[in-house]
């Protein structure tokens, strides 16, 4: 997968849109996130997704 800027309309092309992603505290900085986030990614890949986007809130 490439990374590109969000699209501004629909897109026909196999995608995937995460939302929202939560670690429980007691489990934060341990790696959870980011293992959470590589299998999303990996199983995205495998089932043909062309585009992947990840909203963010700061």
């Amino acid at each position: 997968m490439v990374a590109r800027p969000p699209r501004r309309g629909p897109t026909f092309r196999p995608h995937v849109d995460i939302e929202e992603v939560a670690v429980a505290p007691q489990a934060q900085g341990r790696g959870v996130g980011k293992g959470l986030l590589a299998a999303l990614v990996r199983a995205a890949r495998e089932s043909g997704t062309e585009i992947l986007t990840l909203g963010l809130r700061r």
